[in-house]
């Protein structure tokens, strides 16, 4: 959704698939943190797996305070026999529909009673792959399982949704943004995060596309926006060259022309 291939590029596209791992549910990566959610499905198989030995004395291979937090209230709530069935059931199921190999790494990376997960290092001298490999197809089944959970309504989908995200920006981009709500300059946001300026204002760019209620006021003013327009008067918005205005204008920066084409591309498209 977004990207039209040609006939031969979609020849090469299912060419690759049958060759390489790849990502199946790619929108998963946008709506949910995949990073804190690997976190939680790491400890909660441990924690399942000790917990059906009996065993409660061991260190959990995750030591993130918000992890525990959530796993530990969720536990609180459904207990330990509402893990081990569903932790059993679903993966049981789940994986019996992957490919034999891909199900083997991705189940050797977890951490048991009595066993350490395998680094993707050595999983892949282990079964001469690639690393990337072994990334791609762990974070693939890792989304797509979070997902499964899901649709199935299991009560471990619950511990999912904390890491929904709020909104359909990228991670980074939300950060930029949760500052520059908080009235933070974009000098501001640029020191505080330690990124370059050119960055925060690309994040921004991004925002003032994907959401409705951008405040651009904020950062393109009545006065500018005017004479950006009024310079472009007899050319329709997607003509625009910044370099013809920039040579009359040298003062107004990229950044506010395209923050300006931007808002007058979304006005057109409401319009029509």
């Amino acid at each position: 959704k977004g990207m039209c291939l040609t006939v031969k590029g979609r020849s090469r596209v299912e060419e690759l698939k049958g060759k390489h791992q790849f990502l199946r549910e790619p929108a998963f990566f946008n709506g949910f943190d995949l990073k804190g959610w690997e976190k939680q499905f790491y400890l909660l198989v441990q924690v399942a797996s000790e917990l059906s030995y009996q065993n409660n004395k061991y260190f959990a291979i995750i030591n993130d305070f918000k992890t525990q937090q959530l796993f530990k209230n969720w536990f609180r709530r459904y207990g330990k026999a509402t893990l081990l069935r569903e932790i059993t059931t679903s993966l049981t199921d789940f994986l019996a529909h992957e490919p034999k190999l891909n199900a083997q790494l991705f189940c050797e990376q977890l951490t048991g009673h009595g066993r350490l997960g395998q680094t993707k290092a050595q999983l892949a001298e282990r079964y001469q792959i690639q690393v990337a490999e072994i990334e791609v197809g762990w974070r693939d089944l890792c989304a797509r399982y979070a997902k499964y959970l899901l649709e199935h309504n299991f009560e471990l989908a619950k511990l999912v949704m904390h890491y929904k995200r709020l909104t359909n920006l990228p991670a980074s981009t939300e950060k930029t943004y949760t500052l520059f709500l908080e009235g933070k300059s974009i000098e501001e946001i640029a020191n505080l995060r330690r990124i370059q300026k050119s960055t925060v204002q690309e994040h921004l760019l991004n925002v003032a596309i994907l959401t409705d209620d951008f405040p651009k006021e904020r950062l393109l003013s009545p006065k500018l926006k005017k004479q950006i327009v009024d310079f472009f008067a007899d050319c329709t918005v997607l003509n625009w060259k910044f370099q013809q205005l920039h040579e009359s204008y040298p003062e107004i920066s990229f950044f506010e022309y395209r923050l300006c084409q931007i808002e007058r591309i979304i006005a057109g498209e409401r319009k029509a």
